[in-house]
């Protein structure tokens, strides 16, 4: 009895530093995806299989002023929430996939687009491969809110 709770114990003991070690690599994955996503030097592309990476329903700072929330994940589509305070921007960066962005609430300036803003109800679409930098009017003190689509194309 006393050799099978002993056994019981380490068991669990070797499963729970299983779990830890693996909660260990995703948070690892998650950061290399948020740094890339915030830097303007090094690796801009930020790719399908580094958004699979990031589990769905929790919020993810990008950085002091941007926060992502992926909601919706299948084979060929995912969807963030993404929230920006005033002046709040991403690092210059693409992607494998195509993106949609919806503003929802607040303004959504492109700097690889002369700076163009669009407003709340605004579409922005960014086909895979095309570098972008989104960010936000620092004279409009508002959170901005997108709704982003990201979509892969399915292989024929």
């Amino acid at each position: 009895m006393k050799d099978d709770l002993e056994k019981s114990i380490e068991e669990l003991r070797a499963e729970r530093e299983s779990l830890r070690r693996e909660h260990e690599e995703l948070e690892l994955q998650v950061e290399s995806v948020l740094k890339k996503l915030s830097s303007n030097t090094g690796d801009t592309m930020v790719s399908w299989e580094d958004f699979k990476g990031i589990p769905i329903n929790q919020m993810y700072p990008v950085n002091e002023k941007v926060v992502v929330f992926k909601y919706h994940q299948t084979d060929s589509v995912m969807k963030f929430n993404t929230y920006v305070k005033s002046g709040g921007t991403f690092g210059m960066h693409d992607h494998d996939v195509d993106e949609d962005v919806y503003v929802i609430k607040g303004n959504l300036v492109e700097e690889t687009r002369g700076d163009k803003k669009y407003l709340k109800g605004s579409h922005i679409f960014y086909p895979a491969y095309e570098l972008h930098k989104p960010k936000t009017d620092p004279n409009d003190d508002v959170i901005s809110e997108y709704d982003v689509v990201f979509t892969k194309k399915s292989k024929v």
